[in-house]
């Protein structure tokens, strides 16, 4: 079975983000970051796909290539936490 692609959507500033990303080392879990405040095109997307530009938000894309969006820090660090390793 083929992990999924996650991708965080999160900028440097945010407390929530560094908390995520520091979980995401932690686990061994890792993640495409997509900086909303240095690009366009990630903001745009986020905005797009869950109507508000609030982050951190876990993109999942499975390898069905259905795509699940994880907003919220505790959310987050939840499945990465069952995800481990990967």
């Amino acid at each position: 079975m083929t992990s999924p692609d996650l991708a965080l959507y999160h900028y440097d500033g945010c407390p929530f983000c560094t908390r995520v990303r520091e979980a995401a080392d932690r686990l061994g879990v890792s993640l495409e970051l997509r900086d909303i405040l240095e690009s366009a095109d990630h903001r745009r997307e986020l905005t797009q796909s869950t109507g508000s530009q609030t982050v951190p938000v876990l993109r999942i894309e499975e390898a069905s290539g259905e795509v699940r969006w994880v907003p919220e820090s505790a959310q987050i660090i939840e499945y990465l936490d069952g995800r481990g390793g990967t």
